[in-house]
C-alpha cells in the first residue's frame, strides 16, 4: 500500500477555488433560465397590482406620518412661543403694578398732607374768626380811650 500524505484520501478531488464556485453557480442559472423560455415579457416583469396598491397605500401612510410630525413641531413650537409671550407679559405686569403701588402710595402722601393743611388751615380760619369777632370791641374799647384822652367824642 502506498502512503498517502496526512490526511488526504486517494480518491478526493482537488479542492475548488470560491470564485470557480460562484462561476459554475451562475452559469447553472442562467441554463435553467433558458431552459424556462428565456427573458420574461413585460406583463410578467410586471409587480401584481396588489404590491402597487401597497407600495402607493405605505407612501401616503410615510407621507401622514411625515405631516403628523411636522404638525406636531408646530404646535410644539407655539406652545413655547405662547409661555414666552405668556412669561413676557407677567413681567411686564410685575413691572406696571410696582409702577401703580407706587404713584398709590405717592398719593396716600399727598392726600395726608393736603388733609394736615386742611385741618391747619381750619385751626387758622378758627382762631381768625375769634380774632375778627373781636375787632369790633378792642376798636370801641380805642375809640373810648381816645375820648377820654382827647376830652371829646368821635360821634
Amino acid at each position: 500500500m502506498a502512503e498517502t500524505p496526512a490526511g488526504t484520501e486517494p480518491n478526493a478531488k482537488p479542492p475548488v477555488p470560491p470564485d470557480q464556485e460562484w462561476a459554475s453557480l451562475a452559469a447553472s442559472l442562467a441554463a435553467e433560465k433558458t431552459a424556462r423560455g428565456g427573458t420574461r415579457t413585460p406583463e410578467e416583469a410586471r409587480p401584481p397590482p396588489g404590491v402597487q396598491r401597497a407600495v402607493l397605500s405605505s407612501s401616503v401612510a410615510l407621507l401622514l406620518a411625515f405631516m403628523a410630525i411636522v404638525v406636531a413641531a408646530m404646535m410644539w413650537w407655539q406652545y413655547r412661543q405662547f409661555y414666552v409671550s405668556l412669561d413676557e407679559t407677567d413681567a411686564a405686569t410685575a413691572v406696571a403694578l410696582e409702577r401703580v403701588r407706587a404713584d398709590q402710595r405717592a398719593l396716600q402722601d399727598r392726600v395726608a398732607d393736603t388733609n394736615e393743611d386742611i385741618a391747619t388751615l381750619r385751626r387758622l380760619d378758627t382762631s381768625l374768626g375769634e380774632r375778627l369777632e373781636a375787632l369790633p370791641g378792642r376798636f370801641v374799647a380805642l375809640e373810648q380811650r381816645l375820648d377820654a384822652v382827647q376830652g371829646g367824642s368821635f360821634a
